[in-house]
């Protein structure tokens, strides 16, 4: 029982980590518009909700909805496999990057990192 509650917690973190990873885009990117704005002297995003606070909404419904053209010769399976091949280091480094030491929730002790290595520093610069 014990391995069970061991590896849920792991796949939690990282379903965690993958989470932040995708959504702090979001608010990053309209942040940067704004400031963008500012500097050159205009509004920045105000078209999508308040103060263009759903900018981050269109655009992500904007690259769903992009058709994909896949040239003739080009191998399928690759080349939908690309951009996933290109994302997955930078997020493994993640793994090796302890966020703290370890909280109690509930009576269970959780540690604020996916993978306790010793050769982290070695294994992030490898990667």
């Amino acid at each position: 029982m014990e391995l069970v509650v061991a590896l849920g917690l792991i796949v939690f973190k990282v379903a965690l980590l993958i989470a932040i990873l995708l959504l702090l885009p979001l608010p990053l990117t309209w942040l940067e518009r704004k400031i963008a704005g500012h500097i050159q002297q205009r509004m920045g995003p105000m078209r999508v909700g308040w103060h263009g606070l759903l900018q981050p909404v269109a655009d992500g419904v904007k690259l769903l909805t992009k058709e994909d053209h896949i040239p003739a010769e080009a191998d399928r399976f690759l080349f939908k496999l690309a951009p996933i091949l290109a994302l997955a280091p930078p997020c493994v480094v993640f793994a090796a990057v302890p966020f703290g030491e370890s909280v109690s929730v509930l009576g269970t002790k959780i540690t604020l990192y996916i993978s306790n290595m010793n050769v982290a520093l070695l294994f992030v610069f490898a990667v």
